[in-house]
């Protein structure tokens, strides 16, 4: 059976809550007033190991998935495509942050702070004695600004291409996979 990556990637995860739902507990509780304890261990015993069976099988068709996955992205540049996305996305944090920061005042702004400053000292003021500036030019600032819109347009590009080879990519998944998905009752 063939899937996309998309509807592979839904299967697994579907996989590991089904398997979380499973009750595997190693104890089980008997009723005082039971007419038959062995019966009643026997019963919670057989649905433990058909439970551990069952998460045994989901486990590993939910990584066969995976590995399915894994082979496909591989094979159809997915992997080359989440590098660069990645890549272009730690760029974009660094440019937003420098952006994002308290860059100061530019440089005539700061002259005419400093010369406030020292008019008010000479009165007795006693301030600051710095002054934050820049050093980034107001063209800088807007190159930074260029840069970071462009990024975000890459990623955008870049997730729409990901979105349209994960919609149009197949895994192939086998039939102890498919048995599995069908047990919890995924297909």
């Amino acid at each position: 059976m063939e899937v996309t990556l998309q509807k592979a990637s839904k299967l697994s995860k579907n996989l590991t809550e089904a398997t979380k739902a499973l009750s595997v507990s190693t104890i089980t509780a008997v009723s005082i007033y039971s007419t038959d304890v062995d019966a009643d261990v026997n019963k919670a015993r057989v649905a433990f190991e058909t439970n551990i069976e069952k998460v045994s099988a989901f486990i590993a068709a939910s990584y066969e998935i995976r590995q399915s996955v894994s082979e496909a992205n591989s094979r159809s540049g997915i992997d080359s495509l989440l590098t660069e996305r990645a890549e272009v996305e730690a760029k974009e944090k660094f440019i937003s942050n420098l952006l994002g920061r308290d860059i100061g005042v530019d440089v005539s702004r700061a002259k005419r702070q400093i010369e406030t400053a020292i008019a008010r000292q000479k009165a007795e003021y006693y301030g600051s004695d710095t002054v934050a500036v820049s050093v980034l030019s107001e063209d800088a600032i807007a190159e930074l600004k260029t840069q970071l819109y462009a990024l975000r347009r890459k990623k955008n590009d870049i997730t729409d291409q990901l979105q349209g080879t994960n919609s149009s990519t197949k895994a192939k998944l086998s039939a102890k996979t498919v048995e599995a998905l069908q047990s919890a009752e995924l297909i």
